[in-house]
């Protein structure tokens, strides 16, 4: 009996290999690439910005508001230089009262110096010389007035006039006065010096003192 021969074992076929480049290039053109869709979001509505301001150190804040608080309450500076003294006006409603040659005089008092009125009482005397040949009598007033902030003195030397009949040894009780003043005491702002022109009318004295 023949043997049927065994046909030989084929040899395995080797696997020829294939490039990458080629590989990928054959996938790119089998599947497209898959198509992008944007989506687009709703715009929201956005709120106005809001500007956060800058932190302040603390030092800078506490030197500003002392500075500022300094500036406010800080006392003015002193002008540098005074309202010059001027003069004003004198007005009494007095009793007088004719003792010789001299007339004593008390009252209320009202000193005008610029746009101040001042009141307070009168004591004082006028004395009043022999007149001249001329009908002028000389004068010499001192006179203190009694204000709130204190008292002032004012000293008045000059001439007068009077429509009286002299009288020898009696002072006239109505004069017409001019010479020249001084004031002590808390004159203010009144002149110190200067001249004096007013009247002595009816129990009513009247001056002007001016610089």
């Amino acid at each position: 009996m023949a043997v049927a021969a065994v046909p030989a074992a084929k040899a395995p076929v080797a696997a020829v290999p294939v490039p990458v480049t080629t590989a990928v290039a054959e996938i790119a053109t089998t599947v497209a690439p898959a198509t992008t869709v944007p989506i687009v979001a709703p715009v929201a509505t956005q709120a106005p910005a809001t500007t956060v301001p800058a932190t302040i150190a603390p030092t800078t804040v506490a030197t500003t508001i002392a500075t500022t608080i300094a500036t406010t309450i800080a006392p003015a500076a002193p002008p540098t230089t005074l309202a010059p003294l001027s003069g004003g006006s004198f007005a009494s409603s007095v009793t007088v009262v004719p003792a010789g040659p001299r007339l004593s005089l008390s009252g209320a008092a009202t000193i005008n110096v610029d746009e101040q009125s001042l009141s307070g009482s009168l004591s004082g005397r006028i004395g009043v010389q022999a007149p001249d040949p001329s009908g002028s009598y000389r004068i010499d007033a001192t006179l203190t007035v009694q204000l709130e902030s204190g008292a002032i003195d004012i000293r008045i030397a000059g001439y007068a006039t009077s429509p009286d009949a002299y009288i020898a040894g009696e002072a006239p009780t109505n004069l017409d006065m001019s010479g020249v003043f001084r004031a002590s005491g808390a004159t203010g702002q009144l002149a110190q010096s200067g001249n004096a022109n007013g009247s002595l009318s009816g129990g009513a004295l009247t001056l002007t003192l001016s610089n």
